[in-house]
């Protein structure tokens, strides 16, 4: 596996793993905040799933050379940057205002939850080989 190829997935972990704590952390101030606000109950279960598939992938993708010839790899990274692109920008429209903390905080993880989603597909395409393999799926 190429080197920006680990750069990126150790990159996504830590994104995945701040925007977790995040919605936690504003979560904290008001026990029914996750129900009131779906997007941000949403954003967090992408996320802590996003976060537990690639804490499972990246022992094997640093020992392999060919991981992301696997299709399984390719749809989840475009699974991924789908469901955290719109769960993103919709937790940053809902959240708009920033006028409390909690809504700064969910509108840092949107952010994040975007920016992440690219770190996804550019982990995904990092090798020839891949683009190649996803153009012929």
């Amino acid at each position: 596996m190429h080197f920006c190829s680990k750069f990126l997935m150790t990159f996504q972990l830590v994104c995945c793993l701040v925007i977790v704590c995040l919605i936690l952390h504003a979560g904290s101030y008001d026990r029914t905040y996750f129900g009131v606000a779906p997007t941000t109950m949403c954003l967090l279960l992408i996320s802590a799933s996003h976060l537990f598939l690639n804490s499972i992938i990246l022992p094997v993708a640093y020992k392999s050379e060919r991981i992301y010839e696997t299709p399984l790899i390719c749809f989840q990274s475009v699974i991924f940057f789908i469901l955290l692109n719109i769960i993103g920008v919709l937790a940053i429209v809902k959240n708009r205002n920033f006028e409390s903390l909690e809504e700064k905080e969910i509108g840092i993880a949107g952010a994040l939850a975007i920016l992440t989603a690219f770190a996804s597909t550019m982990k995904c395409c990092t090798s020839y080989e891949v683009c190649k393999n996803m153009r012929s799926l």
